[in-house]
């Protein structure tokens, strides 16, 4: 297995190389300083599979995520995977899956993920990649292809029009194959100096969009990362997955691109080489990555962990070998009913924003409500509910859920508010019977 090993180390020499005249520093700085500060609190409850966005892309889910992990240590998870990821090698030319891969992903139940990974132009050859596609294809499973990822800090970010061109050569290939669909995969946070705007081949060409994104503690490996290296990169105590996204969703907001959104490779950090084991740092951002992200952003339909143990160990490492609490906690949230664990399921329900409009039904009386929460400079909360003014009930973990006791309420109109820290937002909903409607 490959893939880049150089995120932080290829961050910090963008951020060095970048002159002044090429970059408004002061108003990029500014922009992610308003990103990290902006706060976020708002209830959600369970919606139906139909209220989630749905662009009909290759292989999309109506609604929900695919829950997804590298197929190399898939066993650190209890909850089946409905998606695997695995790489191959433009510059080894090679043209179809190793072992496991090649197994899991062939027999499985699971969707298929391939990034075809080329770092430079030379590493990329038309007529291996064409072979390569005709043996993907040939496994007779839906394969979701990200071609040539993590382009904005590679090599390739120098020519984009070059890069451009030769994706959509490549994706032309792809779409000859009815198993087969593209994913156009940047990095979340990547050259300071490079839109995501230069490297977009078009709609026509992308079946998908596709995003690497990892929680990172330090800038570039280093301890005394300073506040403006942090809030560049978006590293630290500024380092949640619901802030790392949001340069690139204002990049689709602003090209008004319509597609599904694919987490193709994504993690946090829980141990640095310079701070040792960082787990209680990474605990509350496995819960922002696998309930907060998929609640702002429901368009998000997929997730893959980096769940990989490197040959040689990278500043940061992601994976799970020996930390089984950390592991428990992606898997509480895979199996918590808005995930998706097999290719052509649907997962029991979407988290939907309560001011939006939709119907929930009781089960044994409770309907539960959720909240995501985002307080600047806090590392965890302490969320409390009440209903009809009442107090009921706290939580300090998200989803911070609540279980509402709606059996002992009257039909009618009632409201379910939430608190923390100064933020609060009601909502209201009306009874009648078991059935509850939001939005009212």
């Amino acid at each position: 297995m490959k893939r880049i090993t150089g995120i932080i180390l290829m961050a910090a020499i963008l951020f060095n190389a970048v002159t002044a005249s090429a970059v408004d520093w002061a108003a990029l700085l500014n922009e992610r300083k308003a990103m990290i500060s902006e706060g976020s609190f708002e209830i959600y409850y369970e919606g139906s599979v139909d209220s989630a966005p749905y662009y009909g892309a290759k292989f999309e889910p109506r609604g929900g995520v695919y829950f997804g992990c590298v197929t190399e240590q898939q066993a650190d998870f209890d909850t089946k995977a409905g998606a695997y990821l695995t790489f191959l090698s433009g510059a080894d030319r090679q043209t179809d899956m190793y072992y496991p891969a090649n197994s899991m992903i062939k027999n499985g139940t699971a969707m298929g993920v391939v990034e075809y990974t080329a770092y430079n132009f030379e590493d990329f050859d038309l007529n291996s990649f064409a072979a390569a596609m005709k043996n993907l294809d040939n496994a007779g499973v839906p394969i979701l292809v990200s071609i040539m990822n993590e382009m904005n800090t590679n090599n390739m970010q120098y020519d984009s029009a070059r890069y451009v061109s030769l994706f959509r050569q490549a994706a032309d290939i792809v779409h000859q194959y009815k198993n087969l669909a593209v994913a156009w995969t940047p990095i979340a946070l990547g050259s300071l100096d490079k839109s995501f705007e230069e490297f977009y081949p078009g709609d026509q060409y992308v079946d998908w969009l596709g995003l690497s994104m990892f929680d990172i503690y330090n800038f570039m490996g280093k301890a005394d990362t300073t506040d403006t290296e942090a809030s560049y990169f978006m590293t630290g105590g500024y380092s949640w997955a619901t802030n790392r996204i949001k340069p690139f969703m204002r990049f689709v907001q602003r090209n008004n691109i319509n597609k599904p959104i694919a987490i193709i490779q994504g993690g946090v950090s829980n141990r640095t080489l310079v701070n040792g084991d960082i787990d209680w740092w990474a605990a509350p951002r496995l819960r922002n990555m696998y309930y907060d992200l998929i609640m702002k952003y429901p368009q998000i339909k997929m997730i893959n962990y980096f769940n990989a143990v490197l040959a040689v160990p990278e500043a940061e490492s992601f994976h799970f070998s020996g930390k089984p609490a950390l592991a428990d906690i992606v898997d509480e949230a895979a199996s918590c009913g808005a995930y998706i664990t097999a290719y052509g399921t649907q997962p029991r329900f979407v988290f939907r924003n309560a001011a939006l409009a939709g119907v929930d039904q009781a089960e044994n009386g409770y309907v539960p409500v959720y909240v995501q929460a985002y307080i600047p400079g806090s590392e965890t909360n302490m969320v409390h509910f009440k209903i009809d003014g009442t107090w009921y009930h706290c939580t300090d973990k998200a989803p911070y859920k609540c279980l509402m006791n709606v059996s002992s309420l009257a039909d009618g109109a009632h409201t379910v508010t939430a608190e923390c820290g100064g933020y609060s937002k009601t909502a209201s909903f009306y009874k009648s019977g078991d059935t509850i409607t939001f939005g009212m």
